[in-house]
């Protein structure tokens, strides 16, 4: 096939093509994602004209060489994009429940979070209100589940459900970004088991008064400061895929820290607490460990603190 034959064949196909996009364009067929792609990448046209004129003469299948760089070029663009308004803060959609009061009969509850890229902040709700709030606000891609119900099986405990999803296909550039969830706690009330899940984004997690047991906190990618509870009896499990990992827990207390980060990725005080031989980090002078705490923190950096 000559140069020319090869040029023409390369037209032919980007001119029906750019036809067929703006045809269906026109009907609004198109998802929402991929109409604002096109939208925002027509120039792309120019583009492979420029590389093809430069290129034509100069190699082989030169013609068919920059409509491959381009696209390539074209997807790179569009992952950056995505990828840094992926960390911008977004207020489009906002969902809520006023306070919820908790009765008398209320002995527990049962704390589940399960979020995508958001920020969470947990705390106890202003003294003396036995109640539970809990407020997001993101992006319109977002939905957010925020339940809060009594167990059929057990009348003296509530769940506190909240899930976080995605709508399907792609979405708008500028639709996406990160969000924020408030969650206000009782002090005051059991919490037999408190589970945090975090796919993207930093959270502080401040349980200093809460009554909690039990908790699992996992979190891909983002810091966590988290002030530990101070209760009699504590089992916990941290994980921080890709973050880093401050806790706070007051000195007095007998604690145990499993699969602790290595010495160079962790700050505590070497007069208080100290590293054993198998890896774990305890309290000096402690036999029965009342807090025991397993951590996964494979790359960030690690350290304990007495509260402020």
């Amino acid at each position: 096939m000559t140069a020319s034959r090869s040029r023409n064949l390369l037209w032919a196909v980007l001119v029906l093509g750019i036809g067929a996009a703006l045809l269906i364009r026109a009907l609004d067929v198109l998802p929402a994602g991929i109409n604002d792609i096109l939208e925002r990448s027509w120039a792309i046209v120019l583009v492979i004209a420029g590389l093809n004129m430069f290129l034509a003469e100069r190699i082989r299948f030169g013609n068919w060489a920059a409509v491959v760089i381009s696209g390539a070029a074209l997807a790179g663009i569009v992952f950056f994009a995505y990828d840094a308004q992926s960390n911008e803060i977004r207020t489009d959609y906002v969902e809520a429940i006023d306070p919820v009061p908790l009765g008398d009969n209320i002995q527990t509850v049962y704390v589940t979070v399960d979020v995508l890229a958001t920020q969470i902040i947990v705390r106890p709700v202003p003294l003396g209100y036995r109640g539970v709030q809990a407020r997001f606000v993101g992006s319109e891609m977002s939905r957010v589940s925020i339940v809060v119900q009594q167990r059929e099986d057990d009348p003296a405990s509530v769940d506190v459900v909240i899930t976080e999803t995605n709508r399907e296909g792609i979405p708008e550039l500028d639709k996406i970004g990160r969000g924020e969830l408030l969650v206000l706690l009782p002090e005051g009330i059991e919490i037999p088991q408190f589970n945090i899940t975090g796919q993207s984004g930093g959270s502080t997690l401040d349980l200093s008064t809460l009554s909690i047991s039990r908790f699992d906190i996992d979190l891909a990618f983002g810091n966590l400061a988290l002030y530990m509870p101070s209760n009699p009896a504590l089992i916990g499990n941290v994980t921080v895929s890709d973050g880093n990992l401050q806790m706070w827990v007051d000195p007095d207390i007998n604690l145990r820290i499993l699969n602790a980060p290595p010495g160079n990725r962790a700050t505590v005080d070497s007069t208080t607490y100290l590293f054993t031989a198998s890896g774990e980090i305890e309290k000096r002078g402690a036999t029965d460990f009342i807090y025991d705490i397993r951590l996964d923190v494979p790359t960030g950096t690690f350290q304990l603190s007495p509260p402020n």
